[in-house]
């Protein structure tokens, strides 16, 4: 639990570190210029030159800008912050150039619309289960001529009820047809709208 908890404390951290990002950088940066003056201060005391002293503190420092961008991947999200960055540049660049940001939302328009139709065609053909009981247990019976030249022949009632009354491998026989257009109408006198259905034989 308590690596868990360490895990959980470092990347909410590491985000504010993101949010906060200038705060941080200059209270850093005041820190690091803090340690280095100390450090001079003993090479001096040490007896050495200004330029030899500044030149030691910085070699133990492991260099200023080294130090720093060390800091920024352990504090912060690299990934995330240059991301940010993206959209900050990309933004400005949008509001700098209102022709062409009109044509970028309305591309981002027609591909996110297209793209969502898509999804709701795919989602209702192949993904969403037909609203039936065991719908992979539903199979479709045909007739077929004798040449086999229409093998996907309606099935006459007569045969249908043949079927029905010496088969034992379903659970159940129903005859359909998928040919039928009704012109229906809604409440408050809306005009008709012509509308296809399926119509099943009643138990």
């Amino acid at each position: 639990m308590s690596h868990t908890w360490k895990s959980l404390r470092a990347s909410f951290l590491r985000l504010a570190g993101v949010l906060r990002k200038p705060q941080r950088d200059a209270e850093f940066i005041a820190e690091l210029e803090s340690h280095l003056q100390l450090h001079i201060e003993d090479n001096l005391r040490a007896g050495m030159t200004p330029e030899a002293a500044r030149r030691d503190a910085l070699i133990k420092l492991g260099g200023i800008e080294q130090t720093k961008e060390r800091y920024r991947d352990r504090r912060s999200l690299p990934v995330l912050e240059a991301l940010l960055h993206d959209w900050r540049f990309g933004f400005r660049m949008l509001l700098k150039s209102p022709g062409s940001t009109g044509a970028v939302v309305i591309a981002l328009a027609l591909g996110i619309g297209a793209s969502t139709a898509m999804f709701t065609v795919v989602r209702s053909v192949l993904l969403k289960p037909l609203p039936f009981k065991d719908p992979t247990h539903l199979i479709r019976l045909y007739e077929q001529s004798p040449d086999d030249k229409f093998p996907y022949n309606n099935v006459a009632g007569g045969i249908f009820k043949a079927w029905k009354n010496q088969s034992h491998g379903f659970s159940d026989l129903a005859i359909y047809s998928n040919g039928a257009e009704y012109n229906l109408s809604g409440a408050s006198g809306q005009l008709p709208e012509k509308t296809r259905a399926t119509e099943r034989m009643a138990q």
